[in-house]
């Protein structure tokens, strides 16, 4: 005899005298205008936005002239690392200016071709859009350094 039963099997579930047939805490009129309003909320909600942006010609309203990275060179190494980030936000469609300060004894004439650091300053101008300054280099007690090239 097989002792699993079916869910048919079982009888109905007797009501006792005077329960009330289940209902919904509101009705459904009541339930479908809350969501029709909840909608229209929505609704008026981003289109208001929309017509109170301040600058419509940029649609996510920074104003990006106010905004930089800067970044800080002193050595060969931290030129590349600042070359490789900059071509980073170029990907990226970055619209924030770029900075790189560098030492003032640098140059930006290439005079051979093992002269990187010059050609790495070239190219961030010249591709990258960077905004170059020459700048005095602090050492670590933050006295500027003598003026000599590495």
């Amino acid at each position: 005899m097989p002792t699993d039963k079916r869910f048919d099997d079982f009888p109905p579930r007797a009501k006792t005298p005077g329960e009330a047939p289940f209902k919904w805490p509101l009705r459904r009129s009541r339930a479908l205008a809350l969501v029709g309003l909840f909608i229209l909320y929505l609704i008026f909600n981003t289109s208001r936005k929309q017509l109170v942006s301040p600058n419509t010609c940029n649609p996510d309203g920074a104003d990006w002239s106010r905004y930089a990275y800067s970044l800080y060179a002193t050595d060969s190494a931290t030129v590349c690392h600042a070359v490789l980030v900059f071509d980073a936000l170029e990907r990226l469609g970055s619209r924030a200016d770029r900075v790189l300060f560098y030492p003032e004894y640098w140059d930006t004439v290439v005079e051979s071709a093992i002269d990187r650091d010059s050609q790495l300053l070239v190219l961030a101008r010249d591709k990258y859009r960077v905004k170059l300054h020459a700048t005095k280099v602090l050492s670590v007690q933050g006295i500027r350094t003598p003026s000599m090239p590495l």
